[in-house]
């Protein structure tokens, strides 16, 4: 496989010492993506393109996904560059494409040569002419692409398009508040095409299985676009954060007092690992807490650049764009943790009546949940989300749904009162559970529980497989009896 790519029009347009310098970037990120990947290659840039070979076809994704590209043609044949061969060579590959409808010659050069560009397209394009097609330059049926560089000249018909943009990492570096849904993640996509290395902080309210799940899509989003970086996934616990903000802010507040929280922590960690702005999924009003007058005043104060991508986007939009970029199917199934409150939140709040409530909140409980991040390589080829640690628990959660995963006989035999005996066939289908709510699952010996557990993660759900299974439950059970 041959291939010229063709560089994005952000990057041709640069004065020549920072075109330079972008394409070396570029040229690097791909190196770093076929060693990590280990493809065989050849590649060789010149002005505006880079010609390159690889027998394996992973590489023209890898090409397509990488930002700075603008298109790709695969090349159909090549030749000595005189206007004999041209146009013999020409004939030979194309006389069957063109035979039928309308077609165009577009020949371009770089270098030397006696003859021009329109002269290869005249006799290139005469020798083609049969009394059933015809030439049509402006809108043609079958257009053939004639790349004249020095003594060797390309031929190729198609221009497949490709991400455009700017290399990672010529623009600096950001952290993306993430969730794993649509938005987020569509957000850490667009800035990325302006060649912004994305680093990631989650801030978790809903335990492993959510930090699981939003792992998963973020890695998702890595593996298919960021081909040259190695970013990194940041996560701090906010359970605590959350009582704490459900106990002493009133409930109309606790939204748009949960997203300041969100800011801090982000904010935190751009003063330790020299961020230059904070980028978050955020479309005007939304949501209550992303109207102008809340937006405002949550970012108050903060002295750090933020960065809306999708300010203007409406939901469709969005969620067609991520369908687009191949991210959509697993940010459906993520649950929203987000919403903290039943309470009808206030939509216009100020900076005055937000650092009221914010004040309320414990110091020495910000502090202590920002002191410790825990750090994850999205590169990394280690990190397995399949690991059984994601998928158990040690403890039953408060209001956690307790679901019995043994034999009828074992549940009829020694019943579990608190427990809603769960026939194996009804997780075949998960519409019956919601995923607002956490299960618990245990079985015998915690190994068919595990399984049921691990297929509702990945559909979205918050559910566990107790470890120990029966036995750990009994003893559980045994410790309160005594107490």
């Amino acid at each position: 496989m041959q291939v010229i790519a063709t560089l994005s029009s952000d990057l041709i347009l640069k004065s020549p010492p920072v075109r330079r310098k972008f394409q070396r970037i570029l040229l690097n990120n791909l190196r770093r993506t076929f060693k990590l990947k280990q493809i065989s290659y050849k590649m060789e840039i010149d002005l505006g393109h880079i010609f390159f070979s690889s027998e394996n076809e992973e590489a023209l994704k890898i090409l397509e996904r990488t930002f700075g590209i603008e298109s790709l043609s695969p090349i159909d044949g090549e030749c000595e560059s005189t206007l004999d061969k041209i146009c013999e060579q020409g004939v030979a590959l194309y006389k069957d494409f063109v035979r039928i409808g309308t077609y165009a010659i577009r020949a371009k050069r770089k270098g030397t040569h006696e003859f021009t560009s329109e002269e290869v397209n005249r006799q290139l394009g005469s020798r083609l002419k049969t009394e059933e097609n015809s030439v049509n330059i402006k809108n043609s049926e079958h257009p053939i692409f004639v790349y004249i560089k020095g003594e060797k000249t390309y031929f190729f018909t198609k221009k497949i398009k490709a991400s455009g943009g700017l290399p990672l990492s010529t623009g600096g570096k950001s952290l993306c508040l993430v969730s794993g849904g649509f938005d987020s993640i569509l957000a850490s996509w667009l800035i990325q095409k302006r060649g912004i290395q994305v680093d990631y902080l989650f801030c978790n309210l809903g335990g492993k299985a959510y930090q699981r799940s939003v792992l998963e899509i973020t890695k998702k989003l890595v593996d298919l676009w960021g081909h040259g970086s190695q970013p990194k996934f940041y996560t701090f616990d906010f359970n605590k954060l959350v009582k704490e903000v459900r106990e002493k802010t009133k409930p109309a507040f606790n939204q748009v007092v949960l997203k300041r929280l969100f800011y801090k922590a982000a904010k935190t960690l751009c003063g330790k690992y020299k961020y230059d702005a904070i980028i978050t999924g955020e479309a005007l009003g939304q949501v209550s807490s992303q109207t102008l007058k809340n937006l405002r005043a949550i970012e108050s104060g903060l002295d750090t650049l933020i960065l809306r991508p999708l300010i203007s986007f409406n939901k469709n939009e969005i969620i067609h764009k991520c369908q687009e970029i191949g991210t959509y199917e697993l940010s459906s199934k993520i649950a929203e943790f987000c919403q903290i409150t039943k309470e009808k939140p206030v939509t216009g709040t100020s900076r005055v009546a937000l650092d009221a409530q914010f004040e309320k909140l414990d110091p020495n409980l910000l502090e202590e949940t920002f002191k410790n991040e825990a750090k994850v390589l999205l590169t990394d080829e280690n990190l397995n989300l399949n690991e059984e640690d994601y998928f158990t628990t040690l403890s039953i959660p408060e209001n956690a749904i307790l679901l019995d995963c043994r034999s009828e006989k074992d549940a009829q035999e020694k019943p579990i009162l608190s427990a809603e005996w769960t026939a194996h066939h009804l997780f075949e289908n998960l519409n019956r559970f919601s995923k607002d709510k956490t299960y618990v699952l245990f079985c015998v010996h915690s190994t068919q529980s595990l399984l049921f557990a691990e297929k509702m993660q990945k559909e979205g759900f918050s559910a566990y497989a107790l470890k120990g299974g029966e036995k750990t439950l009994l003893s559980m059970s045994s410790r309160q009896a005594c107490a």
